[in-house]
């Protein structure tokens, strides 16, 4: 059997799967409030920061600081 052969893909490194990944620094009340989110709608804590942060980029408007 040594024409037999296994293939193994090699391992996506982080960042290929469309993802990155970093740390955040957010208030307790924050994560209480994102807690009680993902309580009541199933979802976990990434997947909901992931919904908000793409709901809410749509409505940012940056208004010129005229110091």
């Amino acid at each position: 059997m040594k024409d037999a052969e296994i293939l193994i893909k090699s391992k996506l490194l982080s960042g290929d799967d469309g993802y990155h990944s970093f740390s955040i620094r957010i208030k307790k009340s924050t994560v209480e409030r994102l807690e009680k989110l993902c309580a009541e709608s199933g979802y976990s804590r990434n997947e909901m920061i992931s919904i908000l942060i793409d709901n809410c980029l749509d409505m940012i408007k940056i208004e010129p600081n005229n110091k």
